[in-house]
């Protein structure tokens, strides 16, 4: 399936090079804490797409590439049979199930996005320490953080737990009740991990252009 490729070790590699360009103005421990969570995040996304990817292969049909087909299998807690239910399956559903794959996908996706946007706020609040790194966009990270997982419960917000396999990979939150508004349109996993660890590429390397390192090893 066709997926931008998310260059997660070319970012690791360039940040250990503008740590050797700025020695001595560079603060190490918030070099060394985006290094963790670089690592982190390129684990966790690794991890939801290769669970994504099983279920992906489970469901889709001999023909669907060739055809065009984006097929889609949608996840979701039980909304609208909970009410329904009798107090005894109630509890059956409540229970100590096993860990169902899609349940993985979004706790691997979810972790992510946290860590991700941990990255965004030493990147924000710590720039003192990384000087020459400018602004890093990541518009989708910060969309599924805050609507879906962080402030769900706010106005605009999905309180909904979905998670969507489809060509796109992982999207979560993509299912809502019909009076909720389409406050945020999630492009999946692999567009928003992208769009944001190519952007903190751009910002190292504008940051070694500056310290006169104009070709950093990748």
């Amino acid at each position: 399936m066709a997926r931008p490729d998310v260059p997660f070790t070319e970012a690791l590699l360039l940040l250990g090079r503008y740590y050797e360009s700025y020695v001595g103005r560079a603060d190490p421990t918030v070099v060394l804490e985006l290094r963790v969570r670089l690592r982190q995040a390129k684990f966790l996304y690794e991890q939801a797409m290769e669970v994504h990817d099983r279920l992906w292969d489970a469901q889709k049909q001999p023909n669907d590439e060739e055809e065009g087909v984006q097929r889609v299998a949608i996840h979701t807690e039980p909304y609208d049979q909970l009410p329904q239910l009798p107090p005894g399956l109630i509890a059956t559903i409540f229970g100590d199930q096993p860990f169902a794959e899609d349940e993985a996908v979004r706790t691997y996706a979810e972790s992510f996005y946290y860590i991700a946007h941990r990255i965004l706020v030493v990147l924000r609040q710590c720039g003192a320490g990384l000087p020459g790194v400018g602004r890093v966009r990541a518009e989708g990270v910060g969309r599924v953080r805050n609507n879906v997982l962080e402030h769900s419960n706010k106005p605009g917000g999905n309180q909904i737990v979905s998670t969507v396999i489809s060509v796109s990979g992982p999207r979560l939150g993509s299912l809502r009740r019909a009076s909720a508004p389409a406050s945020f349109n999630d492009a999946g996993l692999p567009d928003n991990a992208c769009e944001f660890v190519t952007s903190l590429i751009d910002a190292l390397k504008s940051a070694l252009q500056e310290a006169g390192d104009p070709e950093p090893a990748g």
